[in-house]
């Protein structure tokens, strides 16, 4: 029971961030990332790449996945909670 919500909140989320970024044109990777972590401020690497598959395909980028994991990365945007987990840095 709780993992179908839980599915149902995770698909729920990715339209939401999905809405946002079709209303901005010209997106940087770092920017629709950020984005994605307005309504949730601790994102697993598998929400993320739900959340940011359509802006991957406008992108035209082969390895979206390796964008999101290097971006996120970078200590200065973003703070490692626990393996795969991620949270914007203060």
């Amino acid at each position: 029971m709780f993992k179908k919500i839980r599915q149902l909140y995770s698909f729920a989320y990715a339209n939401w961030v999905e809405e946002k970024l079709k209303k901005c044109h010209g997106v940087t990777w770092r920017a629709a990332i950020r984005a994605a972590f307005i309504q949730k401020p601790i994102l697993k690497l598998s929400e993320l790449y739900s959340a940011l598959g359509d802006f991957s395909k406008r992108k035209d980028n082969n390895h979206p996945e390796a964008r999101i994991r290097a971006i996120v990365q970078d200590e200065r945007y973003f703070t490692r909670i626990e393996k795969g987990t991620y949270r914007l840095a203060s």
